[in-house]
């Protein structure tokens, strides 16, 4: 059986289809991000710091840090 055909038969033997995404709540989404980071950037340039700081959600420093700890312990 070709691939097509085997991939066509796995699709019509699926009980549960995922649900489709919500583009407008996942734009939604991605928006009220941006704004918060730019909002978050605005004020750290008004602090007026010498250097250059850098603003991190702390939910994506944990998801490095856990990542990065995941692939040393693989080593």
């Amino acid at each position: 059986m070709s691939s097509f055909k085997l991939m066509g038969k796995q699709l019509n033997e699926q009980k549960q289809l995922p649900a489709p995404t919500d583009n407008l709540a996942l734009a939604e989404k991605d928006s009220y991000s941006l704004q918060g980071r730019q909002l978050l950037n605005n004020i750290v340039k008004s602090m007026q710091i010498q250097s250059d700081p850098v603003v991190v959600p702390s939910k994506e420093l944990i998801d490095l840090i856990q990542a990065v700890r995941t692939f040393l312990t693989k080593k």
